[in-house]
């Protein structure tokens, strides 16, 4: 037999709805068969916190940037709601889960209990819809299908539903990437045949009725205001703006893609961080102080400063790159939360080379690496390079999905590529950021590059520094490691 839970989602900071799904779930309490009934707090759009607090704990639920042009705050944080209702059931040791909106009240009772009996004994049922919308209605009650779960041929209506251990875990799985609301998806994958998808054939639930007069529809979507969908509540998806006119909110979730990228293929490009402006600081700078840089290549023009934030005169470029908060704010969400700090591995280079490589401690220094075994796991990095090109180009080289391949730190020649290896140029243009896992395969520019002059006017920059999680071993292996190794650089170019 299955043990079912309920959840009733409430936006708790509007007490109309909470006292709706408190009605509701003291309803529930009358049913047989129901083990825990609770209020599972939605995520509302006006409260934009809860939205980046929720992604940055799950950042592998993504959206595609298509539909983050066209959504609404509200039917984005439907599907937010939605995911995190799954996961608090997944986390629990129920078999069902039935959940509601909070604008909901049962209004057939014995056949509501007679549903839920069958649902304690069926193990077939992944998904079942609960409420029949009043667009979909009439063709459901007048199926010729026989049976109290038949067919589902509703494309939308997240009212009220059954979902099992194995349905909402595919749900979940299915809702790593959406590229439409929630409530359109799930059609078809019942029709897929990813998920057993049922409806009942019956009218147990509904919306309270509005019953008000025409004048309190004024603040109310046209949408809201045809029979079919008039309610007691407005909805709050409808009353909500697009995302799109959010800047600073789409551009965080619209990173989740590039946190995606970072974690499976090992960097990732965040397009338009610093202005123009800031980057032709940034080069003035270097130019005007380049002798503070070092002459580590054959070619004349080839410079490189190693830990460039010790210096006062580049200390505000660091800065800007470390105390960004969309850089921060990304590498949190990489790391679900955790914070990140500086591990004193910082270069400013002009027109400089650099064969294939890593940038973990290599060599005699690979020694801080005490456990150089376990660096590889999925799990167990969290040291990110944070690059910052002053010029269009695509001199970087990287191979794809390096970062969690197990290669010997002894010499650089452990990480140039096979001939099968997925080699990729990363295009770049002023202002963008490229983020790398300390641990990915990568190489810039040949000498040759440099070597006919056509650079030394218009030179090559690139500025770069790294952080990692506050938590991590490898963050501290890093920078105990780096402070010897930048004594050593020092050591040798005085």
């Amino acid at each position: 037999m299955r043990r079912i839970a309920a959840y009733v989602l409430a936006i708790q900071s509007i007490e109309e709805r909470l006292q709706d799904a408190r009605a509701l779930c003291e309803a529930l309490h009358s049913f047989r068969g129901l083990g825990e009934i609770s209020i599972v707090p939605s995520i509302y759009w006006k409260d934009r916190q809860s939205i980046v607090d929720f992604l940055t704990a799950y950042p592998e639920h993504r959206f595609t940037d298509e539909y983050l042009a066209v959504c609404r705050k509200g039917q984005l944080c439907a599907t937010l709601t939605h995911v995190k209702a799954w996961k608090q059931f997944l986390a629990s040791d129920y078999d069902g889960i039935l959940i509601f909106e909070d604008d909901i009240y049962i209004n057939a009772p014995e056949t509501f209990q007679g549903i839920l009996d069958a649902l304690t004994a069926n193990d077939e049922i992944d998904w079942l819809r609960l409420h029949l919308h009043k667009r979909f209605r009439e063709a459901i009650l007048q199926s010729e299908e026989t049976g109290m779960f038949i067919n589902d041929p509703s494309r939308y209506g997240f009212a009220g539903y059954f979902a099992s251990r194995r349905g909402a875990q595919s749900l979940l799985n299915r809702f790593l990437e959406t590229e439409r609301n929630v409530d359109m998806i799930i059609p078809d994958m019942g029709k897929s045949g990813e998920m057993v998808c049922k409806t009942i054939k019956d009218v147990v639930i509904e919306h309270h009725p509005f019953e008000g007069d025409e004048s309190q529809l004024d603040g109310r979507h046209e949408k809201e205001k045809v029979m079919e969908k008039l309610q007691k509540a407005a909805s709050t998806i409808w009353t909500s703006p697009e995302l799109a006119s959010d800047p600073e909110l789409h551009g965080f979730v619209s990173r989740l893609n590039n946190v995606g990228q970072l974690h499976r293929d090992g960097f990732t490009v965040l397009k338009g961080v610093l202005d123009k402006s800031t980057i032709q600081e940034f080069r003035q700078r270097i130019l005007a102080h380049r002798a503070l840089l070092k002459n580590t290549r054959p070619t004349r023009s080839s410079l490189h400063l190693a830990g460039f934030h010790r210096f006062p005169e580049f200390e505000f470029m660091h800065a800007a790159l470390t105390g960004s908060s969309i850089i921060q704010d990304f590498l949190k969400t990489t790391l679900r939360g955790e914070g990140v700090r500086s591990i004193g591995l910082s270069d400013i280079t002009v027109n400089r080379s650099q064969d294939w490589h890593k940038d973990l401690l290599r060599g005699r220094f690979s020694t801080y690496l005490q456990d150089a075994d376990r660096i590889w796991d999925e799990s167990a990095g969290g040291v990110y390079k944070i690059l910052c090109y002053l010029q269009d180009g695509a001199s970087l080289r990287v191979i794809r999905g390096s970062h969690l391949q197990p290669t010997t730190l002894d010499s650089d020649t452990a990480s140039e590529p096979a001939t099968d290896s997925p080699v990729l140029a990363i295009a770049v243009e002023e202002g963008d950021i490229v983020i790398t896992d300390i641990r990915i395969s990568h190489r810039g520019s040949t000498e040759s590059a440099f070597e006919s002059g056509a650079y030394d006017d218009d030179p090559r920059i690139l500025v770069s520094t790294a952080m990692g999680g506050i938590n991590r071993p490898l963050t501290r292996a890093m920078e105990i490691g780096n402070f010897h190794r930048l004594m050593d650089w020092m050591e040798r170019n005085p």
